[in-house]
């Protein structure tokens, strides 16, 4: 995901401020929505991709933790 984002400033969201990462994450939206068509459904491929991968890995450590 850091490629698409390679021009937008993201610093933002790792401060200690909530409302600065909110902003942030905002501005990221905004900033992913200006994007053309194609690229577009190519960063919702990609970002469900992600979002499947992390899922598949929360269920893994929930099995392992579970059998403990």
């Amino acid at each position: 995901m850091e490629v698409w984002f390679y021009t937008f400033d993201y610093t933002g969201f790792f401060g200690k401020s909530d409302t600065e990462r909110l902003k942030t994450i905002a501005n990221g939206v905004n900033f992913a929505l200006g994007v053309e068509e194609d690229e577009a459904k190519e960063f919702v491929k990609e970002a469900t991709a992600l979002s499947q991968a992390e899922t598949l890995c929360r269920s893994l450590i929930y099995e392992k933790l579970k059998k403990k």
